[in-house]
This record gives structure tokens, C-alpha cells and sequence, in this order.
């Protein structure tokens, strides 16, 4: 997972019931950033994540940011969406691509304009700050990105513009 807003922890369930949604997922497996799993268990102590991440009992993998979540995946850094939001660095064979999730929500309004921030972003200051490194990073370094509300295929290139970002 990128985060574990409610968007994000719903979509893994079947039901309200474990033995439903183990029927449905019996080899699924959750992986979350340990501080996004610490913010939303211990801090926020919302039910719906704790009830999210009880129903994988046994399956939810936790890491570090820079830690290779699994071959050629590696977990960046993009907090302030929320404080342990990450985003995929995929890497094969020298070539990259960055799956961003909720760093960017609305690709016309926020490559031109990255200072708007969403009301879902946790700290939109640092959430803006986040983006516009992020951005930085991956415009000077040509890497492709992909994410949910990126508009059909859902992968883009962006380059720096004098305002902003705008795609490739």
C-alpha cells in the first residue's frame, strides 16, 4: 500500500468478516510503511485500518523507506499525503518508473500548479514540498511515473517548466 487511508484499507476486504476475505485473498499480503502503519495503529488509532490490517493477520509486511519492498521495488519517501505515504521506485535492467499514488491527485491543476493541495493531504505544506522534490527529481532524471489518478494509460513524463510541471 501507498498509505492506508480508507480508500486504500477497504479495497482489500471482502467483508466485515476475516474468513470471508481470506476465502477471497488466501494468498494476499499487505505491505505498509512502518510509519504509516505506527501513524494510523498507534497515533490516529483508527478502527478501520486496525481492522484492515488484523484481517492479514500474519500477511502485513512492514518497511522502511529506501527498503527494497520486494525484487526491483524500492520504497521512496512521498510523505505528507499522509506521514509513511510512499511511492515505488520500480527498476529493471537499468531502466525506471516510479509508481507516485497519492503524491499527485489532479495531473492538470497540480503539474502546473503544485502548491494545490487536496483536503485528504494530512500536512498539505510538507505534502506540497514533498511534490515539487519529487517532481523535481524525476523530471531532471527523465523517469516515467504511473499512478491511480494519473488520466488513461495512467503513466506520464513531466518536465520542469518555468510555473511548474507539464508533461513530456
Amino acid at each position: 500500500m501507498l498509505d492506508v487511508h480508507a480508500e486504500e484499507t477497504t479495497a482489500v476486504l471482502v467483508s466485515a468478516d476475516a474468513e470471508q476475505t481470506a476465502k477471497y485473498f488466501p494468498d494476499g499480503k499487505i505491505y505498509v510503511s512502518s510509519v504509516e502503519r505506527d501513524y494510523w495503529i498507534d497515533e490516529v488509532k483508527d478502527k478501520d485500518v486496525t481492522h484492515a490490517l488484523n484481517q492479514y493477520a500474519g500477511r502485513v509486511h512492514v518497511f522502511g523507506v529506501g527498503d527494497e519492498v520486494m525484487p526491483g521495488v524500492t520504497a521512496m519517501d512521498t510523505s505528507w499525503h499522509t506521514p509513511g505515504h510512499v511511492s515505488y521506485m520500480l527498476e529493471q535492467d537499468g531502466e525506471k518508473m516510479m509508481i507516485l499514488g497519492d503524491l499527485i491527485h489532479f495531473p492538470a491543476i497540480q503539474l502546473p500548479i503544485p502548491e494545490v493541495a487536496v483536503v485528504f493531504d494530512v500536512d498539505p505544506a510538507k505534502a506540497i514540498q514533498t511534490r515539487k522534490r519529487v517532481f523535481d527529481y524525476i523530471s531532471e532524471n527523465n523517469i516515467p511515473v504511473a499512478g491511480m489518478h494519473i488520466p488513461f494509460p495512467g503513466i506520464m513524463s513531466i518536465k520542469k517548466t518555468a510555473e511548474g510541471y507539464e508533461t513530456r
